[in-house]
């Protein structure tokens, strides 16, 4: 292949042209080693690329999960939310009927919870929630309704049922005073079909 180009300088050396010739196969040699390099780049943008778009697409993924599971979390206790608990009751109550709605409230809270600080009075809920938690059995749930209001769907006969209801007071009760050296006072209700 040649090239030629005229050459002009300061006006010493004029009407000259420079003349280059290059043979063929190393231009196609120069122009394939080009091609390939940019072939190469290409393809390590397009990986690149495709890693990134599978790394945000984990990170929505996963950030799309902690946002269902946090919306179906009670932070203060580590458990489900009241709105969790409507759902599976719901889906619970529609397999056996045989199902009574227990509701715990501590009494006076409001006083406790000044005595004992939010840090401590978030503990104190926790522990209550994880000691009703421990005393129910598989396809039962508990969840902290409001502050210091405990909803519970429970499977008991009827006749078993105060028993039971007493029972998990009395060791709610327990906990309060053996932790924190205050008597509380509890109401239960029931609801059983």
């Amino acid at each position: 292949m040649i090239f030629y180009s005229p050459i002009e300088f300061n006006n010493i050396i004029s009407n000259w042209t420079i003349l280059i010739a290059v043979p063929k196969n190393n231009i196609i040699k120069n122009i394939s080693k080009i091609t390939h390099s940019i072939l190469i780049m290409f393809i390590l943008l397009l990986a690149t690329g495709a890693i990134l778009i599978l790394i945000c697409i984990e990170i929505i993924n996963k950030n799309k999960l902690e946002l269902e599971t946090s919306k179906y979390m009670d932070s203060i206790v580590d458990g489900i939310n009241f709105k969790r608990f409507e759902i599976d009751g719901t889906n619970l109550i529609k397999t056996n009927d045989n199902y009574a709605l227990v509701y715990f409230n501590i009494v006076k809270f409001k006083y406790i919870s000044e005595q004992l600080g939010n840090e401590k009075t978030d503990i104190l809920l926790k522990s209550i929630y994880h000691l009703i938690l421990t005393n129910l059995n598989d396809n039962e749930l508990v969840a902290r309704v409001y502050e210091d209001r405990f909803v519970l769907l429970i499977q008991e006969d009827i006749d078993k049922l105060d028993d039971r209801v007493n029972y998990i007071k009395n060791k709610m009760q327990e906990l309060i005073a053996k932790q924190y050296n205050l008597n509380a006072f509890l109401i239960a209700g029931v609801y059983a079909p």
